[in-house]
């Protein structure tokens, strides 16, 4: 029987015989796409040199604030001063003024001891004006004062001469607290343009320390940064800069807030010099009560409201001096023995004693004189703050330097 002819296609598509592979293409490779991020070296290199120069721009912040903040207290403390000097003149103006006016009750009489009275304080307004031209920045803005005072002390002056000759004018006394009013409008204009110099550099403070938070803002970034690259969460040297930093701006802020003691201790003189003032112009207004019979109520309540406004700027005083409280409480009690006299002769010989009054604004003078500080030891020296500062400075960028570092060498 004839063996079968296998073909060659059939026998290459036997199952169990081996078929070549053709040889594969070679598979060009495309490029993978850049990382939207730095190398981790490169990162590093580029968040130290920024982290080191942004130290340096938050430290030349911190030291302007410094500087700025002694300016500003330099300026605050000489305010105080001039301000201070400002309440004495009116002070005294208040005190003269109540003696004029006691003066013209009597001026044949008891009048004379109240015009001598007058004449000594007139003497001590020229004096602490000259005073207060001295401490104030510009002299020149003090002559609308000088100018009111010399109305007003001529104004008393032919008042009183009319009153021994032929008589007081019926509108002297008009004429005489018109022209105080003046005086006091002046030296209240002069008080308000001090105040506002006061505040003069604290933009600038405020600013410098915000500037300067943004430093330590700088280093948390880095610190996060860092620790998501390194997958490590704390950085010893970074941590210690971050400190360091922030103990610069806590040293800024310490040091800027000396300049919110001198105006509390500014308050608190103000206080009591108002205070004083309040006393007089009681005494003064219960004298218009004899003066201007017509309208003696109407002084009357005012003085009495004078005595009050005194007593509650005493009584809230920090701390409070209890010889100014008895005194002021002695003059609170005389005053309503005044208002509840009906009799003018026995008010006029109540208002005629100034002692009641002459005592408490005394011991009123005596708590401003305790305290008030004199103008330089307000001042805190800056030299401390600015070496600490700068410590930290150098601190946070050889902390910065060492805790880069050694992130960078891992990747080495």
């Amino acid at each position: 029987m004839p063996t079968p002819t296998v073909s060659p296609t059939r026998a290459s598509q036997t199952p169990g015989r081996a078929v070549p592979a053709r040889p594969s293409l070679p598979v060009k490779k495309t490029a993978a796409p850049l990382a939207p991020h730095m190398s981790g070296p490169r990162l590093f290199q580029v968040m130290r040199v920024g982290l080191v120069v942004w130290t340096l721009v938050s430290t030349v912040l911190c030291l302007a604030s410094v500087l700025a903040s002694q300016s500003h207290q330099e300026t605050s403390a000489g305010a105080l001063v001039h301000a201070q000097d400002l309440r004495d003149l009116r002070s005294e103006v208040t005190h003269a003024q109540s003696a004029a006016l006691i003066s013209l009750i009597d001026p044949q009489t008891t009048g004379a001891d109240s015009w001598k009275t007058y004449d000594d304080s007139r003497t001590q307004v020229d004096l602490l004006l000259l005073g207060a031209a001295a401490s104030a920045v510009h002299p020149a803005d003090l002559q609308d004062v000088a100018t009111a005072l010399g109305d007003w002390q001529d104004t008393c002056a032919v008042a009183h001469h009319d009153a021994l000759g032929a008589g007081m004018a019926p509108d002297a006394t008009t004429q005489i607290t018109s022209s105080y009013a003046d005086v006091l409008e002046a030296i209240t204009w002069q008080l308000n343009a001090t105040s506002n110099q006061e505040s003069s550099s604290t933009p600038f403070i405020v600013l410098s320390i915000v500037a300067s938070v943004l430093g330590g803002l700088g280093f948390v970034v880095v610190s996060v940064v860092t620790a998501r690259r390194s997958h490590r969460v704390i950085n010893i040297g970074l941590s210690v800069g971050l400190l360091a930093i922030i103990a610069a701006i806590v040293t800024v802020g310490v040091y800027a807030n000396q300049s919110g003691k001198i105006s509390v201790t500014d308050s608190r003189i103000a206080s009591l010099s108002t205070a004083e003032s309040d006393v007089w112009t009681s005494l003064s207004e219960d004298a218009l009560s004899i003066l201007e019979p017509d309208s003696s109520q109407t002084h009357t309540v005012s003085a009495t409201n004078s005595v009050s406004s005194a007593s509650t700027a005493v009584n809230s005083a920090n701390p409070v001096y209890s010889s100014v409280s008895t005194s002021v409480s002695a003059l609170t009690k005389s005053q309503s023995t005044i208002s509840s006299t009906s009799d003018p002769d026995a008010r006029k010989a109540l208002i005629q004693d100034q002692s009641v009054w002459q005592d408490a604004a005394n011991a009123i003078s005596a708590a401003i004189d305790a305290e008030r500080p004199a103008s330089m030891s307000l001042v805190v020296p800056a030299l401390g703050y600015v070496i600490t500062v700068a410590t930290c400075c150098v601190i946070a960028i050889i902390a910065t330097l060492a805790g880069i570092h050694a992130r960078t060498k891992e990747y080495a």
